[in-house]
């Protein structure tokens, strides 16, 4: 392995050779690794960047607004107001016109943040398309990390207008990226996964019938969950990305980019695959695709059966987090269930509906049907 200090020059210069990278527009995620987070209000010691945040969309700013140890440094900055992070993140640039990701967090958050910065260098030596970690300090703000910048767009905006192979062929790419990703073994000493599923799980019953709030159908759902524990036993645990969906990837000529591994984890691999829902949503082609690409062809039937566990679970979750957040929150997240139970038909059918099998993709025209 090489020592710290050659391998930031070393993905530097990488980086410097390379087009530059834009950051994640996340999907929330709760404590107990769900869709939705609460999120923090920004330390007070940082309302000297204020100022910067409410600049005109699209504008650059001086970046003496820059804490000293980061302001001599770059030129010109311009904030990223997306997602639910309290953090402050800006796209800055040096003299020569070099773009990177600077993020600062609250000195409270030192330690996770590290812990991050030091996976991202795992994860880029798999050579994942993705903003590569730079450099990793603390300033009189609190902790920053500064990454590679590429430009791309946002593929939930454009996937829509691609054609359904063009959708198809995405998902591939994006499946084989989250196999390599799986690579990284996880700690020989974390817990056995049936164990801290099956207790997540209890959790999230629980957590479900306090919160006042049902839906039509959860019964199917609960029933699943109960009658298919058995499903956790013996599952191999690796890295996760934590938050794996077309919100969180870029694309730029062709290529897919991963971005947002804030809510990283360790655990089953395929329960991965449990956001998949948000892609399946706007293309099932795509949502194919990554499956069919993950698993170099047709998976096995017991995918199907735990991807359907963990979706359920999450259905139930998704629920009393959505109630923090208002109405309408919680109406995205009853309008969820209910396509769940559609996809699932009630529970009965393990192989979503949204999947479809190599005869309708052969009927789409695409070019290399796996």
């Amino acid at each position: 392995m090489l020592p710290l200090r050659a391998y930031q020059a070393q993905i530097l210069e990488f980086a410097l050779g390379h087009t530059k990278r834009l950051d994640s527009r996340p999907f929330a995620k709760s404590a107990d690794g769900d869709v939705g987070a609460g999120t923090r209000g920004a330390p007070a010691h940082w309302d000297r960047l204020g100022a910067v945040d409410v600049a005109k969309p699209g504008a650059w700013g001086a970046a003496t607004a820059l804490p000293p140890e980061l302001s001599g440094r770059f030129t010109a900055l311009k904030p990223i107001n997306k997602g639910w992070s309290a953090d402050k993140k800006f796209c800055v640039a040096d003299s020569g016109g070099t773009k990177y990701l600077l993020r600062i967090s609250d000195i409270e958050r030192y330690a996770d943040r590290k812990s991050l910065f030091e996976v991202l260098e795992q994860v880029a030596a798999l050579h994942i398309p993705m903003c590569l970690p730079i450099e990793f300090g603390t300033c009189a703000l609190g902790v920053y990390s500064l990454q590679s910048w590429i430009e791309g767009d946002d593929l939930e905006t454009v996937l829509p207008s691609l054609s359904v192979a063009e959708q198809f062929d995405l998902g591939v790419q994006a499946g084989e990226i989250l196999r390599r990703m799986h690579e990284i073994s996880a700690p020989p000493t974390l817990e056995t996964w049936s164990a801290r599923f099956a207790r997540k799980t209890d959790l999230k019953i629980q957590k479900y019938r306090e919160c006042g709030i049902r839906f039509r159908g959860d019964e199917y759902i609960i029933d699943y969950l109960e009658n298919n524990r058995g499903l956790l036993d013996n599952r191999p645990q690796c890295f996760q990305h934590g938050d794996y969906h077309i919100g969180n990837m870029m694309l730029k000529d062709g290529q897919l980019n991963i971005i947002d591994f804030d809510r990283y984890d360790f655990g089953d691999p395929w329960e991965e695959f449990n956001r998949i829902v948000w892609s399946a949503a706007v293309s099932p082609h795509f949502a194919t695709g990554q499956i069919q690409g993950y698993f170099g062809g047709e998976p096995p039937e017991e995918f199907f059966r735990l991807l359907a566990f963990y979706i359920a679970s999450n259905a139930l979750s998704s629920i009393y987090w959505a109630i923090p957040f208002g109405q309408g929150e919680i109406g995205t997240m009853l309008s969820q269930s209910q396509e769940v139970l559609r996809w699932y038909k009630n529970m009965q059918n393990p192989i979503p509906t949204w999947y479809l099998n190599k005869q309708r993709i052969a009927a789409v025209g695409r070019k290399h049907c796996l």
